[in-house]
């Protein structure tokens, strides 16, 4: 068994209260918030510019490290009995399908209406840009309802691999509705 070499760089980071990490948070939303503003708009001497970007990058780095770390050991210890107490969080997280289709039904829904939409406009003002959109997101609705499907349905490798299949076959007919959007972008 190899042994990892040690870094000659040991640099342990400190750990802050809490309340030190909230002020560290809230300076890093506000000098990356004055930083864009100095962006923007073009208000602050060139110096106080640099201060600002200087100020932001010195407390986004730090505070994006000590979230990292809130999230992975604090949040996330504090937040996992909860979630397994409850029934519809508890198989959210440990059931693939059931989130698969959870998160995929939304989507879903949304691609149908724009899809309707783009529909609509299309016929209604005689618009073939309309019309390729439509037929865009009709595919990629049909190919999101047949993978949530399929899924729901039943589980196996036969049924994965005709799901690949229906997806990529419908990826190749989207590139060509994609394509006939591009040739009416350019015309």
């Amino acid at each position: 068994m190899k042994e990892s070499k040690k870094s000659k760089f040991n640099i342990k980071i400190p750990t802050l209260k809490l309340r030190y990490r909230l002020l560290l948070y809230t300076a890093a939303v506000l000098f990356s918030l004055l930083s864009l503003i100095s962006v923007n708009e073009d208000k602050f001497p060139y110096i106080m510019e640099m201060i600002l970007y200087v100020l932001a990058a010195g407390t986004l780095f730090p505070s994006c490290y000590y979230l990292t770390v809130d999230i992975k050991y604090g949040i996330k210890e504090k937040i996992k009995p909860g979630m397994e107490a409850n029934f519809f969080t508890n198989r959210l997280t440990n059931d693939y399908s059931y989130r698969t289709i959870i998160f995929a039904f939304p989507g879903l829904l949304l691609n149908v209406i724009f899809a309707v939409f783009n529909a609509f406009v299309g016929v209604s003002s005689h618009s073939a840009w309309f019309g390729t959109m439509a037929a865009y997101y009709i595919l990629l609705s049909v190919m999101r309802f047949r993978a949530v499907w399929y899924n729901r349905k039943a589980a196996g490798k036969e049924k994965e691999i005709a799901v690949y299949r229906t997806c990529g076959v419908l990826f190749i007919i989207m590139t060509a509705a994609l394509l006939g959007a591009v040739i009416l972008l350019i015309q």
